[in-house]
C-alpha cells in the first residue's frame, strides 16, 4: 500500500457582501447607475444593458436585428477610433471584452485590472453612444453570423428549446429566435442597423452598472462625467402582445434527432400574479430541489422514470406575462405520461396538505448560507445587478424576497400551487425521438482573518493553511497524487467515476443522509481528475467544517460504494452520453483526438470511454480505490 500525499488549502474568506458599498443614481438624460465596491481581486467590471432584445425589435421581429447589432457595437468602429485601435487598446490594458444579447437585453462589458479602469470605461462608453457601422464590419458580421445561426440552430436540443418557445407562445414576441429566422435576417440593411441603433441606444434605455476595487464615489462621478453629455432620446414603447393563459391541458408531440424524451409543462403566469412567484418557487423547491424533495426522490430514486428534473419560475417587471415551467428527461419513452401524472398527483396532494413550516425554514436557511458563500467575481456582481435592475427596479432583490420567505406558511404554498398548478391550464410539450411519437400518443389514451499561508507537514500529510475570519467561509482542495495517466485501456475515466463515488457515503455517512446534509447547508464537495492529479474541492459555512472533515475522513477510510449509488450514476453517465451525442463539438473532438494522438487511450472516443465506466463492477471499483487512494 503506497503513501498518499495530501495538500488542504483552507481559506476563510474576508468578504462580507452586505457590507459592500452601493451607490444608485438615475442621471438627467435618464441613464440608471449603479456601482458596488468588491475588493475581491483588483479587477474593475464595466457592464452596459441596453433594454432591448428579440421581443422588442418592432418591425424587425424575428430578424436578429439586436443580435445582429451587438456583434458591430462590441469593439466596432466609432466615430472616435477604428476597430483595429481599439483591438490594440484593448490588448495593451489586458481587458477582457464581451457582450451578449438575450431576449430582453443586450449587454457589452469589459474587465480591467483597476489601473486601466479611465481607459475601459471610455472604450465603453465610444462603442454606445458613436457607433458608426462601418460598411465592410456589417458585411463582415453578416457572414459569421450566418454561420453562426446554422451552428447554433442545427443542434437537436437547440431545436427542442426553440420549438418549445414557439408552442408555449404563439401569440407573444417571446416565441422568436434571438439569433433570428436565416432568411429574415438576410433582409436587414445598413440602413436599418443605424435606425435602430439611433432609436434603441439612448440613455433613457439603458442601464450601466460598476462592480469592483473602486471608490464608489468616485467613479460615480467619471461616469456621470462621461455619459452627462448623451442626450436623451424620445424612446417609442414596443408593442408586446399578451399570451394568455389557455383553457385546459394542451399537449404537442413531435419527433427530433434526439436519444431521450424531454418534456416541458408550462403554465403562463399572468402580470396580476408576479406577487406569487416567490410563493412558487418555494414551494416548487420543497418538491422537487433536493435528493430528499418527495417528487423528485420518488422520480429518480424510487421508481428510476427520470434522468433530470427541473423548474423555472419566470416574472419580469419588463414583460407582459411570466411562465410557470416544469421539465424532465427520461430514458423510457414509454414513461413518458406515467412521470407526467405522478408530477400532476404530488401537485394535486400538496395543493391540500403535506408542506410544513420546516420545509419553509429549510429554504430560507440555504438562501441565507447561498449568500454567505457566494463570492462573486466583477463580472458576475455587475451581470446579477444588472438583470435585477431590469426584472425587479432594484439593485440587489435579497432583502425583499427574504422579508416575503419569512411570511409565509405552509397554507401560502398550498394555495399558490393550487391556485396556478392545479387547474392543468398548460401546454405540454413533448420532445420525443423520431419513430417514437405515435407510441406516445396512443399511451396518452391510457390513465396512468487574514494571515500569510503556513505549511505544516506532518507524517504524510502536507497542510497548506490560510485563515481569514471577516466571513464564516471555509474553502478547501485535497490534492492526491493520482493522474488519469494512471488510466489503461481497459478502464478509461474508473479513477474519475471512483473520486466521485468516495463522496456518496461511508460506514458513518450513509448515502441518502449524506445527500440531505450536503443539500440543506448549501454545501460543495465535488472531485475531477486530471493529468495534474486528483482534486477533491469543498467550500462551506465555517460551522459546518468539523463535520465536513468527519465526513472525507470517513470518505477515504471506510467508503461504502453503494451498489444503488453506482446503479444512479452510470444512469446518470448514459443519460449525459446519449445527450452529447448530438452535439457537432463531441464527434469533433473524437475525430481530432483519433487523429492525434498515438496512446490509445487518448485515441478513444467519447461513448467507448464511457462504455467502460459502465460495464465496471464494485470489485473493480474496490481495487481502484485500494491500489490508487490509501
Amino acid at each position: 500500500m503506497r503513501k498518499t500525499f495530501f495538500v488542504l488549502l483552507v481559506t476563510l474568506f474576508l468578504i462580507n457582501l452586505s457590507a459592500a458599498e452601493l451607490l444608485q443614481k438615475t442621471l438627467p438624460n435618464g441613464m440608471e447607475i449603479v456601482v458596488k465596491e468588491n475588493f475581491s481581486n483588483n479587477s474593475v467590471g464595466f457592464y452596459c444593458f441596453v433594454k432591448t432584445g428579440s421581443i422588442s425589435e418592432d418591425e424587425h421581429l424575428g430578424k436578429g436585428i439586436s443580435h445582429y447589432l451587438e456583434h458591430l457595437v462590441s469593439g466596432g468602429t466609432t466615430s472616435k477610433r477604428t476597430e483595429k485601435e481599439y483591438s490594440e487598446i484593448s490588448k495593451n490594458i489586458g481587458a477582457i471584452s464581451n457582450a451578449y444579447t438575450s431576449k430582453m437585453v443586450t449587454a457589452y462589458h469589459l474587465i480591467v485590472d483597476n489601473t486601466y479602469q479611465d481607459q475601459a470605461l471610455e472604450m465603453l462608453s465610444e462603442h454606445i453612444q458613436f457607433c458608426v457601422l462601418d460598411e465592410y464590419e456589417v458585411e463582415r458580421e453578416k457572414q459569421v453570423i450566418l454561420k453562426e445561426i446554422v451552428m447554433s440552430m442545427t443542434p437537436p436540443y437547440s431545436k427542442v428549446s426553440q420549438r418549445n418557445g414557439e408552442v408555449v407562445y404563439p401569440n407573444s414576441n417571446m416565441k422568436y429566435p434571438i439569433i433570428g429566422y436565416t432568411e429574415l435576417f438576410k433582409t436587414i440593411t445598413r440602413e436599418d442597423l443605424l435606425d435602430y441603433y439611433h432609436r434603441k441606444y439612448v440613455p433613457n434605455n439603458m442601464v450601466f452598472v460598476c462592480v469592483g476595487n473602486i471608490d464608489t464615489e468616485v467613479m460615480m462621478e467619471k461616469i456621470e462625467n462621461t455619459f452627462k453629455d448623451f442626450p436623451r432620446g424620445q424612446l417609442a414603447p414596443s408593442f408586446m402582445p399578451v399570451q394568455n393563459q389557455r383553457t385546459g391541458s394542451i399537449t404537442v408531440t413531435e419527433e427530433f434527432d434526439i436519444n431521450t424524451p424531454i418534456v416541458f409543462m408550462t403554465t403562463i403566469l399572468p402580470a396580476e400574479s408576479y406577487k406569487d412567484r416567490i410563493v412558487l418557487e418555494t414551494a416548487l423547491q420543497i418538491l422537487m430541489s433536493n435528493r430528499e424533495s418527495p417528487m423528485k426522490y420518488d422520480l429518480y430514486e424510487q421508481k428510476k422514470l427520470v434522468d433530470e428534473l427541473w423548474f423555472s419560475v419566470s416574472a419580469s417587471a419588463y414583460l407582459p406575462e411570466g411562465d410557470i415551467s416544469i421539465g424532465f428527461i427520461t430514458d423510457d419513452y414509454g414513461k413518458v405520461n406515467e412521470t407526467i401524472e405522478i408530477i400532476d398527483s404530488y401537485i394535486r396532494n400538496y395543493s391540500f396538505k403535506g408542506f410544513t413550516q420546516q420545509d419553509i425554514e429549510q429554504v430560507i436557511e440555504k438562501k441565507k448560507a447561498r449568500r454567505l458563500l457566494s463570492v462573486p467575481e466583477v463580472g458576475q456582481e455587475c451581470n446579477r445587478i444588472g438583470w435585477s435592475m431590469i426584472t425587479n427596479g432594484i439593485p440587489d432583490p435579497y432583502d425583499v424576497e427574504m422579508e416575503a420567505l419569512l411570511r409565509l406558511t405552509p397554507i401560502d404554498l398550498s394555495n399558490a400551487i393550487s391556485k396556478h398548478l392545479v387547474p392543468k391550464n398548460r401546454l405540454v410539450f413533448k420532445a420525443v425521438p423520431r419513430g417514437t411519437g405515435d407510441l406516445i400518443v396512443q399511451s396518452e389514451k391510457i390513465d396512468y482573518q487574514k494571515t500569510e499561508p503556513q505549511k505544516i507537514t506532518k507524517d504524510n500529510i502536507t497542510l497548506i493553511h490560510r485563515q481569514n475570519t471577516e466571513n464564516p467561509i471555509v474553502s478547501g482542495v485535497i490534492w492526491l497524487p493520482v493522474y488519469d495517466a494512471y488510466e489503461d485501456i481497459s478502464s478509461p475515466k474508473l479513477n474519475d467515476f471512483v473520486a466521485e463515488l468516495l463522496l456518496t457515503g461511508s460506514s458513518k455517512y450513509k448515502p441518502r443522509e449524506l445527500s440531505q446534509w450536503l443539500e440543506e447547508r448549501v454545501v460543495r464537495l465535488n472531485s475531477y481528475v486530471s493529468d495534474s492529479g486528483t482534486f477533491i474541492t469543498f467550500r462551506c459555512l465555517k460551522k459546518d467544517f468539523d463535520e465536513i472533515k468527519n465526513i472525507l475522513t470517513d470518505a477515504f477510510s471506510n467508503p461504502l460504494f453503494d451498489e444503488t449509488e453506482i446503479e444512479l450514476r452510470k444512469k446518470k453517465i448514459m443519460a449525459e452520453l446519449q445527450i452529447s451525442q448530438t452535439y457537432a463539438t463531441t464527434l469533433h473532438d473524437d475525430f481530432l483526438n483519433e487523429g492525434i494522438y498515438q496512446n490509445e487511450i487518448y485515441r478513444m472516443n467519447n461513448e467507448d470511454r464511457t462504455m467502460s465506466v459502465i460495464q465496471m463492477n464494485r470489485q473493480s471499483i474496490l481495487e481502484t480505490y485500494k491500489k490508487y487512494f490509501t
